[in-house]
């Protein structure tokens, strides 16, 4: 059984990412590493593993809870030993989870409100002038109060749906 794995190389930008100097990595095993808890060096040792005994190559994200950073990193068997590659996913991730919890509090609001709401995208002609919408959402109130459900309105023109909107000054 394989127990530990010793860095035989390490680039100064991966070295740096992961808080150490290329010297310091170099010749370094995995279960030693002075950065990172039990938890991180487990995870990293049953990736190599896993990598070590697979004939596909593999990929991870996982956060190291010393750095702080989150690392998208695939893995490679190749002579005897694994490749890795990491890049610093951090901002990508903390990106997605602020969308995340921007669209969890948006739809707090669209679906509890008493109002009827939906969300469209503009559809342009081919001089970029705006001609119709295309209604993406909708809250149960405007369910209620228009009478459409989700499959009426979702995905329709809204100026096919309420045709009358340009004449009464709506769609202005």
């Amino acid at each position: 059984t394989i127990i530990d794995f010793e860095i035989t190389y390490c680039n100064e930008e991966a070295a740096f990412e992961f808080d150490y100097t290329q010297v310091e990595i170099t010749g370094g095993r995995v279960a030693t590493l002075a950065h990172g808890d039990d938890a991180t060096k487990t995870a990293l040792h049953q990736q190599l593993l896993q990598a070590f005994e697979s004939t596909e190559n593999l990929e991870f994200t996982y956060y190291n809870a010393h750095l702080k950073k989150y690392f998208c990193t695939k893995r490679f068997r190749v002579e005897g030993g694994v490749l890795s590659v990491s890049k610093n996913v951090t901002a990508e991730v903390r990106e997605r989870a602020e969308r995340e919890q921007q669209e969890t509090l948006s739809n707090l609001i669209l679906n509890s409100s008493l109002n009827a709401w939906f969300t469209a995208n503009a559809v342009l002609n081919k001089d970029g002038q705006l001609e119709d919408f295309v209604i993406t959402r909708i809250n149960p109130a405007f369910t209620r109060i228009v009478g459409l459900d989700e499959e009426a309105v979702v995905g329709k023109h809204y100026l096919k749906l309420f045709p009358s909107s340009r004449e009464h000054g709506v769609y202005d």
